[in-house]
């Protein structure tokens, strides 16, 4: 690079603001493209490869957000590794009508790694169930799996437990939400939603 000329961007109007994009963006390139061609977990990848852990420098800077790094990540990999998105054959099923039919045959395609699939992904079309469709049943599924996929995660146990408090079964949601909470002691919500359940079960 030669010259580096400002245009329409709101970011750090600066060289070193530029360098520091570029050599992001370029890390991101190698990295995944490696990933994918050695065949690694994209799951545990992802999971230990966020702008705080591996771009601190770019934490806050305008213009990056832990989101849009999610986005890129999932976006390269599929490219670099040919794997169809989870959220493309779910938008399927939900198109045809065939999430009933359909879900086993996913969920098991998702399991053994052959589609890609984030637990953002899972999370927020699992509340699409929950909230736009009304389809607690199907909400849970995908809750469950990420559960299953990610059981570190305080959010998906949260999540999880949300959707057993839709259901009414207030027992199993205290579980989950607890669950969520020992992960996560900084959870308020979860610890909001524990006092009222307690008070709800005694009445």
């Amino acid at each position: 690079i030669k010259h580096f000329i400002t245009g329409h961007w709101n970011g750090q109007l600066s060289y070193k603001g530029f360098y520091d994009r570029y050599l992001y963006t370029r890390t991101l390139l190698e990295d995944v493209q490696a990933l994918a061609k050695k065949g690694g977990d994209f799951r545990k990848f992802s999971k230990g490869y966020t702008l705080t852990q591996k771009f601190s420098n770019l934490v806050n800077s305008p213009g990056i957000s832990e989101s849009g790094h999610e986005l890129s990540l999932n976006h390269l990999y599929k490219v670099y590794s040919g794997k169809p998105s989870f959220v493309e054959k779910l938008r399927e099923l939900i198109r045809n009508r065939r999430f009933n039919e359909g879900y086993a045959k996913l969920r098991e395609g998702i399991i053994k790694g052959a589609y890609l699939c984030t637990e953002s992904e899972l999370i927020r079309y699992a509340y699409y169930f929950l909230g736009q469709r009304k389809q607690a049943d199907h909400a849970i599924k995908l809750f469950k799996l990420s559960v299953e996929l990610y059981p570190d995660s305080w959010n998906a146990y949260d999540s999880l437990a949300e959707a057993y408090v839709k259901k009414g079964d207030m027992k199993l949601a205290l579980k989950l939400y607890q669950k969520s909470v020992s992960l996560n002691p900084d959870n308020h919500h979860g610890k909001k939603e524990i006092a009222k359940i307690k008070k709800s079960l005694r009445g």
